[in-house]
């Protein structure tokens, strides 16, 4: 008769705990609310997007005038590229006169005739060294100017290139400045469709998650209904589980699981002990 008593106990004891499990009630989530820009904001910023925009095609502009003024009009770097290549082209003259002279003195030497003085033929010698002497100088002064010419366009060059690239940067600085007012205008242009279409005529701000619900609504929320497990709450109340996905009921299951292991230990001792005599 005991032993039956104790099997009673152990059918029992978890329907008993389990009558007694708390609800452990869910907070109710906070909503994020993320406000959208007023109309006098979008149209300060489209104001902003449109001088900024202004301003970028001044700049634009300003960089094109130098740079085709620059290019199309003399200045000091071009006037003092022509002035290295007209001295070059006149280097590159002298030497090649220098040059003729030293060959026409070899062949007066070598039309010498035999009969010729030695006063005549030391004469002709001397003017061979000399021609020989001024061609190598001119030489020498043709390597110079064309390094100095060559030094002044590549002067020139370089600049030509920064200017263009100043005007390139600038007409960059302005498209992207224009697709910045495009997209500031259309955000504008939307806003004020939106307010023209809502009764009120204002926006209304957006949230992440919806409207705050009720305090009847919560309060409904933190008892389950018959049958239905509770949802995991990102944020729970104090008493409450962990948001691990697990039910709150668990920690009863739990203890009735370990109710249920003592009764049953308790009838294990019973019956050893009626078997026994005891």
């Amino acid at each position: 008769m005991k032993i039956r008593s104790a099997l009673v106990a152990v059918v029992m004891a978890p329907v008993a705990l389990l009558a007694v499990v708390p609800s452990f009630a869910e907070a109710t989530p906070v909503a994020h609310t993320r406000t959208a820009p007023t109309l006098a904001e979008l149209e300060q910023a489209a104001a902003d997007a449109q001088q900024a925009y202004d301003a970028a095609v001044a700049a634009a502009a300003a960089a094109y005038k130098v740079m085709d003024d620059f290019l199309s009009k003399p200045n000091e770097l071009s006037r003092k590229a022509e002035e290295a290549r007209q001295a070059a082209i006149a280097a590159a003259a002298a030497a090649k006169a220098a040059d003729r002279a030293l060959a026409d003195a070899k062949a007066a030497l070598d039309a010498l005739p035999e009969s010729a003085g030695a006063q005549d033929r030391a004469d002709a010698e001397q003017a061979v060294t000399d021609a020989k002497a001024a061609a190598e100088a001119a030489a020498a002064a043709k390597a110079v100017a064309a390094a100095a010419s060559a030094a002044a366009h590549d002067e020139l060059a370089d600049a030509q290139v920064k200017i263009i690239q100043e005007y390139s940067a600038a007409e960059r600085a302005m498209k992207a400045a224009l697709v910045v007012k495009q997209a500031a205008d259309k955000a504008l242009a939307d806003a004020r469709a939106a307010a023209s279409a809502s009764p009120t005529g204002s926006t209304t701000p957006t949230t992440g998650t919806g409207s705050a619900p009720s305090a009847s609504a919560s309060a409904s929320a933190t008892v389950p209904a018959p049958g239905a497990s509770a949802a995991p709450s990102a944020t729970a109340a104090p008493g409450a589980l962990a948001a691990t996905g697990s039910s709150p009921a668990t920690a009863g299951i739990a203890l009735v699981g370990g109710a249920a292991v003592l009764v049953g230990a308790g009838v294990v001792v019973a019956v050893r002990r009626r078997t026994s005599g005891v």
